[in-house]
């Protein structure tokens, strides 16, 4: 149910509903730049204000948005008692007009609010909850596409051989190797550099990129049997035969592609000569 702006998920599992924060700024915004900088202002308190909360931890999940001092909360609370809390909170931060409510159309003084999303579009396309992948993959237009990686450091390479294999069909799923997963790799001394939420989130500002989904296996065997892709893409290094889930892949009519690299780039070799140069 949707309560004063937060919503609170009865039962032991919080529920996320849209709503949220940052096309504020977008370019059809009037407003003047002392308002902006209040907006800001009003933003930056109350997340500080929940964040200080000690107890909240992992319960409270507020995404907060000021247009001229109306501020919109939607995210997802465990507890009654700390959904109140936050409310409390946010409402004696001063410069706050109003909190509206993320299920009706609300108002500041030149018009109708833009409402955005709670996750940036990026963001969207990050799928780490299992339960929730057939869901996520059944909204992709076909045929769908599968690769994977560790994507550490994201260079030239990886976005042309992204970009190729995005094109043999009309959605791509890229599965991310965990960071405990890249370390049995044996990738190097401290692989990764990027830790895994980072790297979902560089390869989720892809535009070829549909979906990015994380695997904690040493293969993504399990993950690809899951997804049952239309084509699986690896790249050159490896030969059709031995890509990992190549027999999955075939048994339902799927393709199995070696792409070639256009470009000549490797992580590896790119922290090699980032070191060199101390």
């Amino acid at each position: 149910v949707v309560l004063g702006g937060i919503v609170l998920a009865q039962g032991c599992a919080p529920v996320i509903v849209a709503g949220g924060a940052t096309a504020a700024a977008a370019a059809s915004d009037r407003r003047t730049l002392g308002a902006l900088v209040d907006d800001e202002s009003i933003e930056v308190k109350a997340r500080k204000a929940l964040n200080d909360q000690p107890d909240f931890g992992d319960d409270v999940h507020v995404n907060i948005t000021s247009m001229n001092g109306i501020v919109l909360l939607t995210g997802e609370v465990a507890t009654a008692d700390k959904r109140d809390r936050a409310m409390t909170l946010i409402r004696e931060i001063p410069g706050i007009r109003r909190i509206g409510h993320p299920q009706r159309r609300w108002h500041h003084a030149r018009g109708q609010a833009v409402r955005v999303s709670r996750l940036t579009a990026s963001e969207r396309k990050i799928v780490t909850d299992a339960t929730q992948l057939p869901a996520r993959l059944a909204e992709l237009k076909r045929p769908l596409v599968f690769t994977n990686g560790c994507f550490d450091i994201l260079h030239r390479g990886h976005v042309a051989y992204l970009e190729e294999a995005a094109a043999l069909g009309n959605s791509l799923v890229v599965g991310v190797n965990s960071d405990a997963s890249v370390q049995r790799l044996e990738k190097g001394q401290g692989r990764p550099l990027n830790p895994l939420e980072d790297r979902l989130a560089v390869l989720a500002a892809l535009g070829c990129v549909s979906l990015v989904v994380p695997f904690d296996d040493d293969t993504p065997y399990e993950l690809i049997k899951r997804v049952r892709p239309d084509h699986l893409v690896k790249g050159g290094d490896w030969t059709p035969d031995k890509i990992v889930g190549a027999d999955v892949v075939k048994s339902h009519g799927g393709q199995v592609h070696s792409i070639p690299f256009r470009f000549d780039r490797s992580t590896t070799d790119l922290i090699r000569r980032i070191r060199s140069h101390g």
